[in-house]
């Protein structure tokens, strides 16, 4: 690992914390970009200590370039803690420093594996139960100006945003952080970027595939994901990869091919137009089970030479009927219900990077650029959860670590 400059004092807690976090993040990808070949005229600033200066902005809550020179250039704790020796760069130089690295974001996307993989070490049970989903990040714009002046963001349909068309409709223009996370550590495994208008469900088998072409060992018992995700291609996706699908069906009846068989919620029906019961799945088969209403239904009340409940059992395939009922796990069992409750794991996570303005307060335009802020945010976060893990936090965390 890259040997990092002394950290400041213990009597910048804070700021002996950021230090010691950022030297969990391994840089070795990136030192080719560091290297300047020599020339004529003043040598070229280190770049590393740049990064470094990126990196603390967001426990930090520096939000701009121009705030975090100022920053640098009045606090000396800051300037160690980042490995800075002599004057500050002006503030260009981390501009273009800046849209340097936001051309190389593979060469980032392999410090997080290598985050990831340090804990995985520290939990290996990890990975048992994943989540997807998707977050807005607001395009950024001056107020005063054109509030569209991105041109590689785009317009979704949110439920929390800040613009309301006349139709009442709320929408987000800007860019989607796609994220697949362990529910355990409520920590991800998986990410990317793209413009706010891309369809959620599409990328469940992108972010499932990278999860284990990057983690191998992972042996995932179950993948949770909000109705966005629902429809046949995800649910036999994740059935062939022996992984239970638990994505609730969206309530657009008229959408339902076997409406009259099976209820929206994908629950056989019996003869009489009655919600079967779920008795339990069977040990060697994987069949799902099910059994009429004991309270009966219209043919009992009807007196069709029914004097007592029907007594129909069935057995749906966990394969066959695989978006009906539900795979490895049946969607009215027990099972289903508990599992989705873990989702929100990955919705705590999102607020996190959220609420403590890590993602959404930047100041930067292009899809390259905004992908490099969230990775970078995403970075720093797994760099201070692998530090707790250590055990070596002993003061104070950085505020929202």
């Amino acid at each position: 690992m890259y040997s990092r400059p002394s950290n400041p004092g213990t009597q910048y807690s804070d700021l002996a914390d950021l230090g010691r976090i950022l030297s969990r993040i391994e840089v070795g990808p990136l030192l080719a970009l560091f290297r300047r070949k020599p020339g004529r005229g003043r040598p070229p600033f280190d770049r590393l200590p740049i990064l470094y200066a990126f990196l603390a902005c967001y426990p930090l809550n520096i939000q701009s370039i121009s705030n975090l020179v100022d920053r640098l250039n009045n606090d000396p704790a800051l300037r160690n803690a980042c490995g800075f020796r002599g004057r500050i760069p002006h503030r260009s130089t981390f501009s273009r420093t800046f849209s340097v690295l936001a051309e190389h974001r593979p060469l980032f996307y392999e410090i997080f594996e290598e985050l990831t993989r340090q804990i995985l070490a520290f939990n290996p049970s990890m990975g048992t139960l994943l989540a997807v989903d998707a977050s807005t990040v607001p395009a950024w714009s001056n107020p005063n100006r054109d509030r569209h002046r991105d041109q590689e963001a785009a317009f979704t349909k949110a439920h929390s945003a800040s613009t309301v068309n006349k139709d009442g409709m709320v929408w987000v223009y800007g860019y989607k952080l796609h994220l697949l996370a362990c529910t355990e550590q409520a920590l991800p495994l998986a990410f990317y970027v793209t413009p706010a208008n891309q369809n959620d469900g599409p990328t469940l088998p992108n972010l499932f595939d990278m999860t284990l072409g990057s983690y191998p060992e992972l042996k995932p018992y179950a993948v949770m994901a909000d109705r966005a995700y629902d429809g046949r291609p995800n649910n036999s996706f994740l059935n062939d990869q022996g992984v239970a699908a638990i994505i609730p069906r969206r309530r657009t009846v008229n959408r339902e091919e076997n409406r009259h068989v099976y209820t929206v919620k994908g629950i056989p029906q019996c003869m009489g137009g009655k919600q079967m019961e779920y008795t339990g799945t069977h040990p060697e088969t994987g069949e799902h089970g099910f059994r009429c209403p004991l309270e009966g239904c219209h043919r009992l009340d009807a007196g069709l030479k029914y004097t007592v409940p029907c007594d129909d059992v069935i057995w749906e395939s966990p394969t066959e009927n695989v978006y009906e009922v539900g795979g490895r796990v049946a969607r009215a069992s027990p099972e289903w219900q508990e599992l989705y409750g873990k989702r929100w794991e990955i919705e705590r996570y999102f607020g996190l990077l959220k609420n403590n303005g890590w993602v959404e307060n930047h100041r930067f335009r292009g899809q390259a650029r905004v992908d490099l802020h969230i990775t970078l945010a995403v970075l720093m976060f797994q760099a201070a959860a692998l530090d707790r893990m250590a055990g070596d936090t002993i003061q104070a965390p950085l505020r929202g670590l």
